[in-house]
């Protein structure tokens, strides 16, 4: 979807992979791969559900304003944990059928009236709303899936 190794956010979806690659992350994951299948899954689910709670705050808290709160109501989340951590993911997104028009906006729009003249609709500018929470949050996001990570290492008694 985003690419490996990706944390992204394509206009009103973002998507968590909990395989991030940053510096010294790599050792983390060698450390996964020699748990139980069963703690391994838990432990991702944490990471992600912990990261995925975050951003759909972020994303709701930049989320303009309606007349009905449709928009800010409107948003999910799904945590996909699988036994392989390159195959987790967690998606955030919008279910409102406008969101996207508020995130990149419209051009000018027109209709032409009965009698042959135009008339023009407006136009909505992009806001990017949900692209600038999800750039500002990213680092945060990375941060506490490694520390979920820690600390359920740490509390199993795998701590190093």
């Amino acid at each position: 979807r985003y690419g490996r190794n990706s944390l992204g956010c394509g206009g009103v979806k973002a998507l968590i992979k909990a395989d991030m690659s940053f510096e010294g992350f790599e050792a983390h994951y060698r450390r996964l791969d020699d748990m139980p299948r069963r703690v391994r899954t838990r432990i991702i689910r944490k990471m992600l559900g912990k990261a995925s709670v975050e951003l759909r705050k972020r994303l709701k808290a930049a989320a303009p304003r309606g007349h009905t709160g449709n928009l800010r109501r409107s948003l999910q989340r799904k945590v996909s944990a699988r036994s392989h951590v390159r195959e987790s993911f967690a998606d955030v997104w919008f279910t409102a059928p406008h969101a996207h028009l508020v995130e990149a906006g419209t051009k000018e729009r027109a209709y032409q009236t009965e009698t042959g003249k135009m008339k023009s609709t407006g136009r909505m500018p992009a806001s990017r709303f949900a692209t600038q929470a999800f750039a500002k949050a990213r680092l945060t996001l990375i941060t506490m899936m490694a520390q979920v990570f820690k600390e359920e290492t740490e509390r199993m008694g795998g701590g190093r």
